[in-house]
């Protein structure tokens, strides 16, 4: 049996060293810049709304169809809206990350874009200014339905989809693809009569998927869940708080 050579034994171990601490520090920065961030759906959080998506057609009171896994929100429709129960507040609101006020290197790291960092959007990496329009429905806001909307309506719950009201917005106004929203608790109930006046019935199938609640919005990625959760993501000017959903 050959004898080892203790400098190759030697050379190896601390080989492995060095590649385990750069493997270590190179997790560690990632968190930390992950961390450091700030993104557009930070601010969709601090409303207490969900992800937001590219979608035109969002405003108050519109109807999405959700498939019953949550991943695909289909617009039907608007409803029609009473202008009194439509409250709309234009906000200016500047959000900054405290970790990354506390480490300034992080400025020019996240600006690097290095590649697997979560993409940010708007403003720099460590700040964003937000300038938009918040909209949200009072009780009763929702008057009537077009019957074209019905149809749509019914035909997507014969589906399985839950039937869903918008009843909060965010929109910026440097960009109208930026639309964060939040649904009524509640879905649109559709009796018995609407399915039939289409040709349709209403299984019990349909009524059990009926009676389930709407999301409250889109879900978060989970670096702004994160981030949310430590606290990390502050408003610059506190003059005005956060509203409830």
């Amino acid at each position: 049996m050959a004898e080892r050579n203790p400098f190759m034994t030697m050379a190896r171990r601390w080989m492995l060293r060095i590649v385990g601490g750069l493997g270590l520090v190179i997790v560690l920065f990632y968190v930390v810049a992950v961390l450091s961030m700030v993104r557009t759906e930070d601010v969709a959080r601090f409303y207490g709304l969900g992800r937001p998506m590219p979608v035109p057609q969002l405003s108050g009171g519109a109807i999405y169809a959700i498939s019953a896994d949550g991943t695909r929100y289909e617009y039907l429709c608007a409803s029609d809206l009473d202008p009194a129960r439509v409250q709309r507040l234009e906000e200016e609101r500047d959000f900054y990350n405290f970790l990354a006020a506390a480490l300034p290197i992080m400025d020019w790291v996240l600006e690097q874009n290095l590649p697997g960092f979560p993409d940010v959007e708007g403003g720099i990496p460590t700040e964003i200014r937000f300038r938009g329009q918040v909209t949200w429905l009072d009780t009763g806001a929702t008057r009537t339905f077009p019957e074209s909307c019905e149809s749509r309506m019914v035909a997507q719950a014969g589906q399985r989809a839950k039937i869903c009201r918008v009843r909060m917005t965010l929109q910026r106004s440097s960009d109208q693809t930026f639309a964060a929203f939040g649904f009524d608790g509640d879905q649109i109930w559709l009796p018995p009569a609407i399915f039939e006046k289409y040709g349709r019935s209403r299984t019990d199938a349909i009524a059990a998927v009926q009676a389930q609640p709407c999301p409250a919005a889109a879900p978060l990625p989970w670096d702004v869940v994160l981030r949310g959760w430590l606290g990390l993501v502050l408003e610059r000017d506190e003059r005005a708080l956060p509203l409830s959903s």
